[in-house]
């Protein structure tokens, strides 16, 4: 399963693909302009053209796609195949799909439901509810129910055993105690994605309900609405293990090896159907019957939809804009399967599509059913006085708050960082989005099909950007000059270039001397000091191939367990080792200035080395290569 450097921020990435084509879905969807009256028959003739068509443009093996309108399922078909080796077809009442996050709409109808019969507290300190204690760091709030649903809590992004090869899961509290990220954003104003924090909500409903989550999803959530063939249960019962929609990576179809379990389970270890799918939906869009008191739906489901930014008081759920229309629900991301929830309100619609292969095709297939069945003419505010100054304001680069700072876990929000510009012509630029946006209120630039995004000040006093390119709650925090991928990558690369050139030409170096009879330095000394700096640079290149290792190792996040503690360890030490091997380096070259040792190139060439292998310790130190811990 091999994917780019780290994906498992993963998840994101995918994430992040289809949801920039729910932005700009309008223009690869080939649908009419104006809108076409909905019909089941309408309907099945546009699906049946596009998705089809669909599947083969992006080489996908399969599909699964629901529809509800008015209270009643008006769609439900499977395209494609769930299994390639086997042809075995995608059915919508029987093919078992794995939504993956799309699970967090039932665990937060559970914690909700437990609010009703007066359990628990949205606002009260979780801790009140747990055998173990999540700490509040020093001037931090404590983690409530609704800064769980959220994401508001602040965990790092934890990825160790988030998804095992077909292994039952380990009972939710130890697995949560032992598994506790650290919060990096305590102030609870910042958005930052957490499967751990779904995990945790779902652990406090066992923990108040006496029942284990899937038993307690089972009896109150997927019985009542008679999604009989839905479950928690991982794996799924050896019977039914044909019926699970295999998953497939990369052009060439790879298959994903197993079952995959998926931890916490209230994050996303739901085995659902396409026909049950369409029956919450149902649930969901007819005041929460069977699952909550209408007021309490509209508490987390509230209509109007809430503008631009993502509020407190949608919790759980996500917004997409498409075709000047803000659709509510939730995105699924396993290691090769994609979903999407999407409702529409305000005109009784509801979408669940699922498709065996990661992409943007949920996304896409959204944006061509609203701009086919709901486009709504476009609208546009004219840009405010403000603007030119709250630009630049906004301009500088931002990396992601799903990250974990203290692990190598960090390492893609680097790779991911946009850079937002001020505009030629007025407004802002954000990489990754089209075109330009302008400022239509304060702080907040909008674009075309409806792309949003809002700047503010956090209580760290850094600068934070919401995007709508990406519903997932979590926003992009401003950083610093030695943090921006602009100046490290760079920097980084060359100094590896000058370790790698270096060590490849020390044996060519020392034949040349021994040729002529020379010898570097004028004693002993000074050629140990040469021979150490050499054995340093060695070191630092076995650094650099575990780095590379790690991030080959970590394309599978099957493998992110505990079976890589040893190999961990051993590239902690190496990286350490080079880390504190810096120190003397520098200290060599200044000795060969202060006693000029050696010509002035060789000098020059030793600062230089101590340049590289400061920066390459940097970038070790700062991005967890030198770790300190084994829960990441």
């Amino acid at each position: 399963m091999k994917r780019p450097l780290l994906p498992a921020t993963c998840k994101v990435l995918a994430c992040l693909a289809f949801s920039l084509c729910s932005i700009a879905g309008t223009a690869l969807a080939e649908t009419p302009a104006t809108s076409a009256v909905l019909t089941a028959s309408d309907l099945q003739r546009f699906m049946d053209d596009y998705v089809p068509a669909q599947l083969k443009r992006k080489n996908i093996p399969g599909a699964v796609i629901t529809v509800v309108k008015d209270g009643e399922l008006i769609f439900s078909r499977g395209y494609g195949v769930a299994n390639v080796a086997r042809t075995a077809p995608m059915r919508p009442e029987t093919t078992l799909l794995r939504p993956g996050s799309i699970s967090k709409l039932l665990t937060l109808v559970a914690v909700m439901q437990q609010v009703e019969q007066g359990k628990l507290d949205l606002d009260r300190d979780v801790n009140t509810y747990l055998d173990f204690t999540v700490p509040t760091p020093a001037g931090g709030v404590p983690v409530t129910l609704r800064r769980l649903l959220g994401h508001r809590a602040g965990f790092e992004h934890h990825l160790k055993d988030m998804i095992q090869a077909g292994t039952r899961p380990e009972p939710l509290g130890p697995w949560l105690r032992h598994a506790l990220p650290p919060r990096l954003f305590p102030h609870g104003d910042v958005a930052a994605y957490s499967n751990y924090g779904y995990g945790l909500a779902g652990y406090i409903v066992e923990r108040v309900s006496g029942e284990r989550f899937d038993d307690y999803a089972k009896a109150h959530i997927l019985a009542p609405l008679h999604m009989d063939a839905s479950t928690f249960e991982q794996p799924v019962a050896a019977a039914r293990l044909a019926s699970v929609a295999s998953a497939y990576t990369g052009a060439g179809n790879t298959p994903v090896p197993a079952f995959e379990t998926i931890m916490p389970g209230p994050a996303g270890g739901l085995s659902s159907t396409g026909a049950d799918m369409g029956r919450l939906m149902l649930a969901l869009l007819n005041g929460g019957e069977h699952l909550l008191a209408p007021a309490t739906l509209a508490k987390i489901m509230p209509t109007p939809l809430p503008g631009a930014g993502l509020p407190d008081g949608l919790l759980g759920f996500e917004v997409d804009d498409a075709a000047g229309n803000r659709f509510i629900g939730k995105h699924g991301l396993t290691s090769a399967v994609v979903s999407q929830l999407a409702l529409l309100p305000d005109a009784h619609f509801g979408i669940f599509a699922s498709y065996n292969s990661v992409g943007d095709a949920p996304g896409e297939l959204l944006a061509a059913v609203a701009k086919r069945y709901f486009q709504r003419p476009p609208t546009s505010a004219a840009p405010i006085a403000t603007e030119n100054g709250d630009a630049q304001a906004a301009a500088g680069t931002y990396q992601i708050t799903m990250r974990a700072d203290s692990s190598f876990v960090r390492l893609p929000a680097l790779m991911q960082q946009l850079r937002v510009t001020s505009a030629a012509g007025g407004g802002i630029h954000i990489d990754a989005m089209p075109g330009s946006m302008r400022e239509t209120a304060p702080m907040l630039f909008t674009g075309a099909d409806g792309a949003r995004a809002t700047f503010r000040h956090g209580a760290d006093g850094r600068s934070y950007m919401q995007a709508s390119m990406v519903p997932l709650a979590f926003e992009w925090q401003a950083v610093a000059w030695y943090l921006d991928k602009r100046f490290v990558l760079p920097a980084v690369l060359a100094s590896v270039l000058l370790i790698i050139v270096t060590l490849l030409a020390w044996p060519i170096g020392a034949l040349l001397r021994r040729r002529r009879a020379l010898q570097f330095g004028a004693g002993p000394r000074e050629r140990r000091a040469h021979r150490l700096v050499r054995l340093a640079l060695l070191v630092d290149l076995l650094a650099l191939g575990g780095t590379i290792w790690l991030a080959d190792v970590s394309t599978d996040l099957m493998r992110m367990n505990a079976s890589l503690d040893a190999a961990l360890l051993v590239l902690y030490s190496v990286a350490w080792c080079a880390v504190l091997a810096t120190p003397l380096v520098v200290a060599i070259a200044l000795r060969f200035w202060r006693d000029r040792v050696g010509s002035t190139w060789a000098r020059l060439h030793h600062s230089l080395i101590a340049l590289a292998m400061t920066v390459f310790s940097y970038f070790l130190v700062t991005w967890g290569i030198a770790g300190t811990t084994l829960n990441y």
